[in-house]
């Protein structure tokens, strides 16, 4: 199968469209610069709005990006609870629970759980099965599923794409 990089943009756009609101896409690893690089350009490029986690300023970025200091979010304490709620009878405490979601891979499986993004992206300095342990713990797969796996796709300036 052969695609341009520009064929996924453009599908990606039309979904967007045919959905009728923007997406939302929370990206974890706000504090690299190359996420904050993403996220301008996802709004550049008319994907929709992006919240990046980060605990220090991200420098310049578009409107339409919005920063959040996980650890300093009035959502925490919710975090916690849901979190909590969701891992009943596995044995975790209250603080082990804050423990957890004070981690920003885990604080970002529960704001996608709750519906306040639409995708989340981590990876970029994030090893896989770090991310996978938070989206399990903090989403869980569909039932029935009884394995996950992942893929990569890296689109070059060159027109090529890796997966």
């Amino acid at each position: 199968m052969s695609f341009k990089p520009s064929d996924l943009i453009e599908r990606a756009l039309c979904a967007a469209k045919e959905r009728g609101k923007p997406f939302r896409v929370l990206l974890t690893e706000g504090d690299d610069k190359r996420v904050v690089s993403a996220a301008n350009e996802i709004v550049r490029l008319g994907f929709g709005e992006v919240v990046i986690l980060t605990k220090k300023d991200c420098g310049e970025i578009r409107s339409g990006v919005t920063p959040i200091n996980w650890l300093e979010s009035d959502l925490m304490e919710g975090f916690v609870s849901a979190y909590l709620d969701r891992n009943k009878g596995k044995g975790i405490t209250e603080k082990a629970a804050k423990s957890a979601v004070s981690e920003r891979l885990y604080f970002g499986g529960c704001f996608l759980q709750a519906g306040l993004a639409d995708v989340a992206v981590s990876g970029a300095c994030t090893p896989t099965a770090e991310v996978f342990r938070a989206g399990i713990r903090c989403i869980g797969p569909e039932p029935g599923v009884g394995s996950v796996s992942s893929m990569f796709l890296m689109l070059l300036k060159d027109g090529r794409a890796l997966t």
